[in-house]
Protein backbone atom coordinates (compact mmCIF):
# COMPACT_ATOMS: atom_id res chain seq x y z
CA UNK A 1 0.00 0.00 0.00
CA UNK A 2 1.59 3.25 -1.07
CA UNK A 3 2.19 6.10 1.36
CA UNK A 4 -0.61 8.68 1.34
CA UNK A 5 0.29 11.06 4.15
CA UNK A 6 -2.02 13.90 3.04
CA UNK A 7 -4.98 11.45 3.06
CA UNK A 8 -4.12 10.41 6.64
CA UNK A 9 -3.88 14.07 7.61
CA UNK A 10 -7.24 14.81 6.02
CA UNK A 11 -8.98 12.06 7.97
CA UNK A 12 -7.43 13.11 11.26
CA UNK A 13 -8.31 16.76 10.77
CA UNK A 14 -11.84 15.96 9.60
CA UNK A 15 -12.36 13.82 12.70
CA UNK A 16 -10.47 15.50 15.51
CA UNK A 17 -10.77 19.02 14.22
CA UNK A 18 -14.28 18.83 15.71
CA UNK A 19 -14.55 19.39 19.46
CA UNK A 20 -17.11 16.60 19.89
CA UNK A 21 -14.54 14.07 18.67
CA UNK A 22 -11.47 15.78 20.11
CA UNK A 23 -12.76 16.07 23.67
CA UNK A 24 -12.67 12.29 24.18
CA UNK A 25 -9.12 12.08 22.86
CA UNK A 26 -7.93 14.88 25.15
CA UNK A 27 -9.80 13.52 28.19
CA UNK A 28 -8.13 10.16 27.58
CA UNK A 29 -4.59 11.53 27.61
CA UNK A 30 -4.54 14.59 29.86
CA UNK A 31 -3.83 13.91 33.57
CA UNK A 32 -7.09 12.97 35.37
CA UNK A 33 -6.79 15.65 38.07
CA UNK A 34 -6.27 18.20 35.33
CA UNK A 35 -9.32 17.21 33.28
CA UNK A 36 -11.59 17.83 36.29
CA UNK A 37 -10.75 21.56 36.41
CA UNK A 38 -11.33 22.19 32.72
CA UNK A 39 -14.50 23.72 31.31
CA UNK A 40 -15.04 21.22 28.50
CA UNK A 41 -17.96 23.16 27.10
CA UNK A 42 -15.43 25.90 26.23
CA UNK A 43 -13.33 23.59 24.02
CA UNK A 44 -12.66 25.40 20.76
CA UNK A 45 -10.49 24.74 17.72
CA UNK A 46 -8.03 27.58 17.18
CA UNK A 47 -6.44 28.62 13.90
CA UNK A 48 -2.86 27.25 13.85
CA UNK A 49 -1.90 29.08 10.66
CA UNK A 50 1.23 31.14 10.85
CA UNK A 51 2.85 29.11 13.62
CA UNK A 52 5.54 27.68 11.38
CA UNK A 53 5.11 27.29 7.64
CA UNK A 54 8.42 25.41 7.38
CA UNK A 55 7.00 22.49 9.38
CA UNK A 56 3.62 22.46 7.63
CA UNK A 57 4.48 19.63 5.17
CA UNK A 58 5.43 17.32 8.02
CA UNK A 59 2.58 17.63 10.45
CA UNK A 60 -1.15 17.89 10.76
CA UNK A 61 -1.51 20.21 13.72
CA UNK A 62 -4.60 21.04 15.74
CA UNK A 63 -4.62 23.77 18.38
CA UNK A 64 -7.43 23.87 20.93
CA UNK A 65 -8.27 26.36 23.66
CA UNK A 66 -9.94 25.53 26.96
CA UNK A 67 -10.79 27.51 30.09
CA UNK A 68 -10.03 26.59 33.65
CA UNK A 69 -12.91 26.00 36.00
CA UNK A 70 -12.55 27.86 39.25
CA UNK A 71 -11.15 25.37 41.69
CA UNK A 72 -7.94 24.04 43.11
CA UNK A 73 -5.69 25.30 40.32
CA UNK A 74 -7.18 28.80 40.17
CA UNK A 75 -5.99 31.50 42.60
CA UNK A 76 -8.54 32.22 45.35
CA UNK A 77 -8.90 35.82 44.21
CA UNK A 78 -9.31 34.97 40.52
CA UNK A 79 -12.20 36.89 38.98
CA UNK A 80 -12.33 35.05 35.67
CA UNK A 81 -11.09 31.64 34.45
CA UNK A 82 -7.61 31.64 32.98
CA UNK A 83 -7.07 30.52 29.40
CA UNK A 84 -5.52 27.15 28.60
CA UNK A 85 -4.34 26.16 25.15
CA UNK A 86 -4.08 22.45 24.43
CA UNK A 87 -1.85 21.74 21.47
CA UNK A 88 -2.34 18.52 19.51
CA UNK A 89 0.33 17.67 16.95
CA UNK A 90 -0.10 14.66 14.67
CA UNK A 91 2.81 13.02 12.85
CA UNK A 92 1.95 10.95 9.77
CA UNK A 93 5.37 10.26 8.33
CA UNK A 94 6.58 6.75 7.67
CA UNK A 95 9.69 7.50 9.71
CA UNK A 96 9.63 8.86 13.24
CA UNK A 97 11.32 12.04 14.42
CA UNK A 98 13.95 11.83 17.21
CA UNK A 99 13.63 15.59 17.76
CA UNK A 100 9.86 15.69 18.16
CA UNK A 101 10.01 17.28 21.64
CA UNK A 102 12.22 20.07 20.33
CA UNK A 103 9.90 20.70 17.39
CA UNK A 104 6.83 20.77 19.62
CA UNK A 105 8.52 23.15 22.03
CA UNK A 106 9.10 25.44 19.06
CA UNK A 107 5.40 25.26 18.20
CA UNK A 108 4.41 25.91 21.82
CA UNK A 109 6.56 29.03 22.03
CA UNK A 110 5.08 30.36 18.78
CA UNK A 111 1.54 29.71 20.00
CA UNK A 112 2.20 31.49 23.29
CA UNK A 113 3.87 34.40 21.56
CA UNK A 114 0.98 34.82 19.13
CA UNK A 115 -1.55 34.72 21.96
CA UNK A 116 0.32 37.30 24.03
CA UNK A 117 0.73 39.57 21.01
CA UNK A 118 -3.06 39.66 20.72
CA UNK A 119 -3.66 39.93 24.49
CA UNK A 120 -0.48 41.29 26.14
CA UNK A 121 -2.23 41.92 29.44
CA UNK A 122 -3.21 38.26 29.91
CA UNK A 123 -1.21 35.55 31.63
CA UNK A 124 1.05 33.22 29.67
CA UNK A 125 -1.17 30.33 28.50
CA UNK A 126 -0.29 26.75 29.35
CA UNK A 127 0.21 24.58 26.28
CA UNK A 128 0.11 20.80 26.69
CA UNK A 129 1.74 18.79 23.86
CA UNK A 130 -0.07 15.63 22.73
CA UNK A 131 1.38 13.61 19.86
CA UNK A 132 -0.70 11.00 18.02
CA UNK A 133 1.69 8.85 16.04
CA UNK A 134 0.57 7.01 12.94
CA UNK A 135 4.08 5.84 12.06
CA UNK A 136 4.76 2.38 10.66
CA UNK A 137 6.23 1.14 13.95
CA UNK A 138 5.97 1.93 17.66
CA UNK A 139 7.62 5.20 18.65
CA UNK A 140 11.30 4.42 19.41
CA UNK A 141 12.63 7.80 20.54
CA UNK A 142 12.63 9.75 23.76
CA UNK A 143 9.81 12.23 24.21
CA UNK A 144 11.47 14.70 26.56
CA UNK A 145 13.33 17.82 25.52
CA UNK A 146 16.51 17.10 27.47
CA UNK A 147 17.05 13.92 25.44
CA UNK A 148 17.30 16.02 22.29
CA UNK A 149 20.63 17.34 23.52
CA UNK A 150 23.93 15.39 23.34
CA UNK A 151 23.77 12.49 25.81
CA UNK A 152 20.64 13.98 27.30
CA UNK A 153 22.68 16.30 29.54
CA UNK A 154 23.49 13.29 31.72
CA UNK A 155 27.09 14.40 32.07
CA UNK A 156 26.04 17.92 33.07
CA UNK A 157 23.81 17.45 36.14
CA UNK A 158 24.45 20.96 37.42
CA UNK A 159 23.21 22.41 34.13
CA UNK A 160 19.99 20.39 33.82
CA UNK A 161 17.88 22.62 36.10
CA UNK A 162 18.72 25.59 33.89
CA UNK A 163 17.75 24.01 30.55
CA UNK A 164 14.08 24.01 29.53
CA UNK A 165 12.44 20.61 29.86
CA UNK A 166 9.32 19.21 28.20
CA UNK A 167 7.70 15.79 28.01
CA UNK A 168 5.31 15.01 25.17
CA UNK A 169 2.18 12.94 25.79
CA UNK A 170 2.19 10.16 23.20
CA UNK A 171 -0.73 8.30 21.65
CA UNK A 172 1.21 5.54 19.91
CA UNK A 173 -1.27 3.88 17.54
CA UNK A 174 1.12 1.17 16.23
CA UNK A 175 1.71 0.06 19.83
CA UNK A 176 -2.01 0.06 20.68
CA UNK A 177 -4.36 -2.84 19.98
CA UNK A 178 -7.74 -2.44 18.33
CA UNK A 179 -9.33 -3.80 21.52
CA UNK A 180 -7.70 -1.01 23.53
CA UNK A 181 -8.94 1.63 21.10
CA UNK A 182 -12.49 0.24 21.33
CA UNK A 183 -12.40 0.61 25.11
CA UNK A 184 -11.75 4.34 24.96
CA UNK A 185 -14.57 6.73 25.78
CA UNK A 186 -14.70 8.28 22.32
CA UNK A 187 -17.34 8.95 19.69
CA UNK A 188 -17.92 6.15 17.21
CA UNK A 189 -16.37 8.20 14.43
CA UNK A 190 -13.26 8.87 16.52
CA UNK A 191 -12.79 5.18 17.37
CA UNK A 192 -13.19 4.04 13.74
CA UNK A 193 -10.84 6.79 12.52
CA UNK A 194 -8.11 5.76 14.99
CA UNK A 195 -8.52 2.08 14.08
CA UNK A 196 -8.27 2.89 10.38
CA UNK A 197 -5.22 5.08 10.91
CA UNK A 198 -3.60 2.36 13.02
CA UNK A 199 -3.85 -0.17 10.18
CA UNK A 200 -3.68 2.18 7.21
CA UNK A 201 -0.41 1.02 5.69
CA UNK A 202 -0.95 -2.77 5.81
CA UNK A 203 -3.94 -4.12 3.95
CA UNK A 204 -3.86 -7.53 5.66
CA UNK A 205 -3.88 -5.83 9.04
CA UNK A 206 -6.73 -3.59 7.91
CA UNK A 207 -8.84 -6.61 6.86
CA UNK A 208 -8.20 -8.31 10.21
CA UNK A 209 -9.29 -5.23 12.15
CA UNK A 210 -12.56 -4.60 10.27
CA UNK A 211 -14.59 -7.17 12.29
CA UNK A 212 -13.69 -5.30 15.48
CA UNK A 213 -14.99 -1.87 14.47
CA UNK A 214 -17.57 -2.55 11.76
CA UNK A 215 -20.31 -2.25 14.39
CA UNK A 216 -19.12 1.26 15.24
CA UNK A 217 -19.13 2.16 11.55
CA UNK A 218 -22.71 0.88 11.32
CA UNK A 219 -23.74 3.29 14.09
CA UNK A 220 -22.01 6.17 12.30
CA UNK A 221 -23.89 5.27 9.10
CA UNK A 222 -27.23 5.36 10.91
CA UNK A 223 -26.70 8.54 12.92
CA UNK A 224 -24.12 10.62 10.99
CA UNK A 225 -24.19 9.88 7.22
CA UNK A 226 -21.73 12.71 6.52
CA UNK A 227 -19.17 11.26 8.94
CA UNK A 228 -19.73 7.83 7.42
CA UNK A 229 -18.91 9.24 3.97
CA UNK A 230 -15.62 10.68 5.30
CA UNK A 231 -14.59 7.31 6.75
CA UNK A 232 -15.53 5.33 3.64
CA UNK A 233 -13.70 7.81 1.42
CA UNK A 234 -10.57 7.30 3.50
CA UNK A 235 -10.96 3.53 3.29
CA UNK A 236 -11.33 3.84 -0.47
CA UNK A 237 -8.13 5.90 -0.68
CA UNK A 238 -6.20 3.01 0.86
CA UNK A 239 -7.46 0.38 -1.54
CA UNK A 240 -5.90 -0.60 -4.85
CA UNK A 241 -7.78 -2.31 -7.67
CA UNK A 242 -6.33 -5.70 -6.63
CA UNK A 243 -7.51 -5.21 -3.04
CA UNK A 244 -11.14 -4.39 -3.84
CA UNK A 245 -12.23 -8.03 -4.03
CA UNK A 246 -10.89 -9.05 -0.59
CA UNK A 247 -12.26 -5.85 0.93
CA UNK A 248 -15.74 -6.48 -0.50
CA UNK A 249 -15.66 -10.10 0.66
CA UNK A 250 -14.79 -8.99 4.19
CA UNK A 251 -17.63 -6.47 4.32
CA UNK A 252 -20.13 -8.99 2.95
CA UNK A 253 -19.08 -11.53 5.56
CA UNK A 254 -18.91 -9.21 8.58
CA UNK A 255 -21.77 -6.80 7.87
CA UNK A 256 -24.30 -8.30 5.42
CA UNK A 257 -27.00 -5.88 6.60
CA UNK A 258 -24.99 -2.84 5.51
CA UNK A 259 -23.01 -4.42 2.69
CA UNK A 260 -25.20 -3.10 -0.12
CA UNK A 261 -24.92 0.52 0.97
CA UNK A 262 -21.25 0.18 1.86
CA UNK A 263 -20.31 -1.43 -1.45
CA UNK A 264 -22.45 1.08 -3.33
CA UNK A 265 -20.48 3.89 -1.68
CA UNK A 266 -17.19 2.27 -2.63
CA UNK A 267 -18.36 1.65 -6.20
CA UNK A 268 -19.32 5.29 -6.55
CA UNK A 269 -15.93 6.43 -5.26
CA UNK A 270 -14.05 3.97 -7.47
CA UNK A 271 -16.03 4.98 -10.55
CA UNK A 272 -15.44 8.66 -9.86
CA UNK A 273 -11.75 8.00 -9.38
CA UNK A 274 -11.49 6.07 -12.62
CA UNK A 275 -13.40 8.76 -14.52
CA UNK A 276 -11.13 11.44 -13.07
CA UNK A 277 -8.09 9.40 -14.06
CA UNK A 278 -9.33 9.01 -17.61
CA UNK A 279 -10.09 12.75 -17.87
CA UNK A 280 -6.70 13.73 -16.46
CA UNK A 281 -5.01 11.22 -18.75
CA UNK A 282 -6.65 12.69 -21.83
CA UNK A 283 -5.73 16.22 -20.77
CA UNK A 284 -2.12 15.18 -20.09
CA UNK A 285 -1.86 13.51 -23.48
CA UNK A 286 -3.24 16.53 -25.33
CA UNK A 287 -1.00 18.81 -23.25
CA UNK A 288 2.06 16.83 -24.24
CA UNK A 289 1.18 17.05 -27.93
CA UNK A 290 0.57 20.79 -27.63
CA UNK A 291 3.92 21.24 -25.88
CA UNK A 292 5.70 19.58 -28.81
CA UNK A 293 3.85 21.81 -31.28
CA UNK A 294 4.77 24.94 -29.31
CA UNK A 295 8.44 23.93 -29.28
CA UNK A 296 8.44 23.35 -33.02
CA UNK A 297 6.91 26.77 -33.69
CA UNK A 298 8.50 28.95 -30.98
CA UNK A 299 11.66 27.10 -29.93
CA UNK A 300 12.68 26.68 -26.28
CA UNK A 301 9.75 27.32 -23.95
CA UNK A 302 10.02 29.57 -20.85
CA UNK A 303 9.04 28.26 -17.40
CA UNK A 304 5.67 30.01 -17.34
CA UNK A 305 4.52 27.97 -20.34
CA UNK A 306 4.96 24.71 -18.46
CA UNK A 307 2.90 26.03 -15.56
CA UNK A 308 0.20 27.31 -17.92
CA UNK A 309 -0.09 23.91 -19.57
CA UNK A 310 -0.07 22.11 -16.22
CA UNK A 311 -2.90 24.28 -14.84
CA UNK A 312 -4.97 24.27 -18.01
CA UNK A 313 -8.26 22.41 -18.24
CA UNK A 314 -9.01 19.99 -21.05
CA UNK A 315 -11.16 22.69 -22.68
CA UNK A 316 -8.36 25.27 -22.47
CA UNK A 317 -5.88 22.85 -24.05
CA UNK A 318 -8.25 22.60 -27.01
CA UNK A 319 -8.43 26.41 -27.30
CA UNK A 320 -4.64 26.71 -27.23
CA UNK A 321 -4.30 24.00 -29.88
CA UNK A 322 -6.60 25.92 -32.24
CA UNK A 323 -4.83 29.22 -31.65
CA UNK A 324 -1.40 27.83 -32.51
CA UNK A 325 -2.49 27.75 -36.17
CA UNK A 326 -2.98 31.52 -36.36
CA UNK A 327 -1.22 33.30 -33.47
CA UNK A 328 2.39 34.47 -33.82
CA UNK A 329 3.47 34.70 -30.14
CA UNK A 330 3.42 32.40 -27.15
CA UNK A 331 1.58 35.01 -25.09
CA UNK A 332 -1.28 35.24 -27.58
CA UNK A 333 -1.45 31.49 -28.08
CA UNK A 334 -1.70 30.70 -24.37
CA UNK A 335 -3.68 33.73 -23.24
CA UNK A 336 -6.34 33.04 -20.62
CA UNK A 337 -9.39 35.11 -19.82
CA UNK A 338 -9.01 37.22 -16.72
Amino acid sequence: MSEQRPTHDALFRATFGRPDNASGLLRHWLPPDFTTVLAWDSLRLEDPSGLDDDLRPYYSDLLFSLNYRRGKLAPPDAQTPRDLLVYVLVEHQSTVDPRIAWRMQHYITLAQRRYLAESPEREIPIVVPVLVSNATKPWPHALDLHSAYPEGLIGLPSLRPHVAQLRVILDDLPATSVEELLQRQLTDMAVVALCMLRDARRFDRLLNSIPHWIGRLRRVLRSQPGDYAVLVQYLNSLTTAEQRGPLCDTILREAPDMAQQFLSSLDDLWNRGEQKGRTEGRAEGRGGLLREQLQLKFGDLPAWVEKRLHDATDEQIGVFARRILSETTLEATLATEE
